[in-house]
């Protein structure tokens, strides 16, 4: 069975992220997410809300 990992070619710096939602409002995809005053992927997200 294949892998289902993902490439990103965006990589959050978590110390300088503000919180400010400007690179969601630009995402092409609809990627990112805020969460606690930080900006997500949306596989970092759902991993996080996995019960596993």
């Amino acid at each position: 069975m294949p892998s289902t990992s993902f490439h990103h070619a965006l990589k959050i710096d978590h110390d300088l992220c503000i919180g400010c939602a400007n690179c969601k409002r630009v995402c092409p995809t609809e990627a990112l997410r805020v969460k606690n005053g930080k900006a997500h992927l949306g596989a970092e997200f759902n991993k996080e809300k996995s019960p596993v």
